[in-house]
């Protein structure tokens, strides 16, 4: 019988030491159970959503300064600091994640067809301000951005930026009919019968915030302009102004344009 510290034993031992250092992953895990696995690209269960938000801020960037047809996927992913097949996951393609960074933020046209419902004189400045904000805004300027570099060579991103200017006015209760409104013009108004509701006396609103499509559709274009200058062309005289006082004097064309018979 061989007693530990002999020589048949320390040979076995070494021996046996050997063989399982000398062993692959597979022979060394077999026996424990094999964790679970995940395609490549698809993110882990319970990973934040931080990656989809990170990849639609990229790719904003990237179609607003390269244009969409220059523009890759794997440059986007790199931007944003993920896998290119993550994106496939979260958008299948390339026009899928183009169609994704031109969406609008939620509510926006609302928020600006509220400003119609203020009294006559504060219409323009609160739409003006309202619009000229989105573009302000660090979280929706770079979307309004890659919007408008875009709409010279996409269909799609022509189409949203007139189905927001259509959204405010529907919103609104305006018809997007051209030619159509109420107002001292004549055109039917939003609820027939040519003219809108009537407001109460004494709050200050001319009858039904009154605003027909061609005016507001006008005013709209007219604060794209402003903005396009501002933020793209960056027009020095323009852009050097402070925001409120910009949006104040954009406010003060639009009023003049809604106030309009």
């Amino acid at each position: 019988m061989t007693q530990r510290g002999e020589p048949g034993h320390d040979a076995a031992g070494m021996q046996g030491r050997a063989a399982h250092e000398g062993a692959g992953p597979r022979e060394r895990g077999r026996g424990r159970a094999a964790g679970p696995t995940r395609p490549v690209g698809r993110p882990a269960a319970g990973a934040p959503g931080g990656a989809r938000e990170a990849i639609l801020t990229a790719a904003r960037r990237e179609f607003a300064e390269r244009g969409f047809r220059a523009a890759t996927l794997r440059s986007i992913a790199g931007s944003a600091g993920v896998d290119p097949a993550l994106i496939s996951h979260y958008f299948a393609n390339k026009d899928g994640l183009f169609a994704a960074t031109l969406e609008l933020p939620e509510g926006a046209a609302d928020a600006l067809a509220d400003a119609l419902d203020r009294p006559a004189a504060d219409r323009g400045p609160a739409l003006a301000r309202g619009y000229l904000a989105l573009w302000e805004s660090p979280r929706t300027g770079p979307q309004l951005e890659a919007l408008v570099r875009s709409a010279l060579s996409s269909d799609l991103a022509m189409e949203r930026i007139r189905g927001l200017i259509v959204d405010v006015a529907t919103a609104h209760g305006v018809s997007a009919a051209p030619g159509a409104g109420s107002g001292a013009a004549g055109g039917p108004g939003p609820h027939g019968g040519g003219q809108g509701p009537t407001a109460p006396a004494g709050d200050g609103r001319e009858a039904g915030a009154d605003v027909s499509a061609s005016r507001l559709g006008i005013v709209m274009t007219q604060l794209l302009g402003a903005a396009v200058g501002r933020y793209i062309v960056k027009v020095p005289f323009v852009a050097a102004l402070p925001f409120e006082e910009f949006a104040a004097q954009c406010g003060r064309a639009a009023g003049a344009v809604l106030a309009q018979d």
